[in-house]
């Protein structure tokens, strides 16, 4: 028993030794000298390879912490990445178990050869990373570089389908200092977003990568989609123009005697020019592609201001003299309006005497006939046009009632019909322009 209990003892004092030994042999001394000998023959501004010849290939991966602000006047999207680069260093392989196991060291940018990846689309150039930043080389020559940077990149914004847009941006990047012959881009795992902060605009819906290898340089370009949250929009201005717009129908209901129509429909009119103006404001100053929900505010002005000119027309038809003779399709619209034909109803009559006339309406092939009981039992009939039985009845006021009955639903009718259809395909047709 006792033999067994030393035995335990003495293998765990035993790996114990050898744990704290291999921790306590990366000491500072180790370190220092593999600097040393790593730095001791090394130029930063040579490529380090054994073979200038070849070609070397950094892998690059983003990985977005944000999108801070999407500019669409200026069309600049500020962006907070992090580019992780790898790449083989040749120069920089060591033996661990020569200095003690350490398998790895960050050396300052200062000091070895880095690719200075720049941004390729920029607003004002940008080279990421700065003099604080290490790489961190293994003893395979495996090197890391992870700099971080926010930054400012042009994006051209496709406005046609505002607020309903869906819009791409790309953001690329390239080593200023070595063409294609020198260094190539490649993208093995594309866009990391775990550590992604949503931008409370725009929801990032998609994001891609690919390498374009076409011009001078090897550029790694990264796309990103997004559409914008159009929740806001809609609430205070889409729904608000409709509400304006469908004010334009209430100027028919005023009384012509009020005299408040024609400044009621300048001031909707107005109106509309004010939200034009608001939304042309978060518009850029670009024609192509104009943006569809400009030209729906301008159709909304243009109807109100026809609206406008048919009230002020209906104001002079209701102050028109009696005394103008009034067109048959003036009293065809009127009847029209009342729901009558041209005929006369038949009218209550009184009991029939010897010495009583009586007048009876018939409807008989769009003939008004008289017919008349005298002593003698003689039937005489006599003809009358509709027409000369109306039209003493009617007045320049009836007209113009008739008029706003039928303009009233005319508007409503071209004011919500085409803004529903309108709305439904600006949700509907929105994609992503390539």
């Amino acid at each position: 028993m006792d033999l067994k209990r030393q035995f335990i003892f003495t293998a765990m004092l035993l790996l114990t030794f050898i744990f704290f030994g291999t921790v306590s042999s990366q000491t500072y001394e180790n370190a220092t000298n593999l600097r040393s000998a790593l730095l001791s023959n090394y130029h930063k501004d040579v490529r380090p390879m054994n073979n200038q010849s070849d070609i070397l290939h950094v892998n690059v991966t983003l990985d977005l912490f944000g999108i801070p602000e999407v500019d669409d006047v200026k069309g600049v999207i500020t962006i907070t990445v992090a580019t992780q680069c790898v790449w083989i260093d040749e120069r920089m392989t060591w033996n661990p178990s020569d200095y003690g196991g350490i398998s790895k060291i960050p050396i300052l940018i200062s000091e070895i050869w880095t690719p200075s990846i720049s941004l390729g689309t920029p607003v004002e150039f940008a080279t990421m990373g700065s003099s604080n930043n290490h790489v961190i080389f293994y003893a395979n020559g495996l090197a890391v570089f992870y700099p971080g940077a926010v930054l400012k990149s042009s994006c051209g914004f496709n406005m046609k389908f505002w607020p309903f847009d869906k819009q791409v941006c790309e953001v690329g990047f390239f080593s200023l200092d070595y063409g294609l012959d020198q260094v190539l881009f490649s993208i093995p795992l594309g866009v990391r977003t775990t550590s992604y902060t949503p931008n409370t605009e725009w929801t990032l819906e998609k994001t891609e990568h690919y390498v374009s290898n076409g011009t001078a340089f090897s550029m790694a370009k990264f796309r990103f989609k997004f559409k914008r949250q159009s929740l806001f929009y809609v609430l205070t201005i889409i729904l608000p123009i409709n509400g304006i717009a469908g004010l334009t129908c209430l100027v028919f209901l005023l009384p012509s005697e009020s005299g408040e129509r024609v400044s009621y429909a300048i001031t909707i009119m107005l109106s509309l020019a004010v939200f034009l103006t608001v939304v042309s404001a978060e518009m850029p100053k670009s024609s192509e592609p104009i943006s569809l929900m400009c030209c729906y505010i301008l159709v909304g002005i243009c109807v109100s201001v026809i609206g406008t000119v048919l009230a002020i027309l209906n104001l002079a038809i209701y102050h028109r003299n009696e005394n103008i003779p009034k067109r048959q399709w003036y009293i065809s619209l009127v009847l029209f309006t009342r729901c009558k034909r041209h005929s006369n109803k038949v009218q209550d009559e009184p009991e029939e005497t010897d010495d009583l006339k009586v007048t009876k309406y018939t409807d008989v092939s769009k003939q008004l006939f008289v017919k008349t009981k005298s002593k003698t039992n003689v039937l005489s009939v006599k003809s009358v046009t509709p027409e000369h039985a109306h039209q003493d009845d009617i007045t320049w006021h009836d007209v113009s009632c008739a008029i706003d009955k039928l303009l009233f639903y005319a508007m409503i009718l071209l004011t919500y019909i085409p803004s529903i259809g309108f709305l439904i395909y600006l949700g509907a047709a929105s994609d992503y322009q390539k």
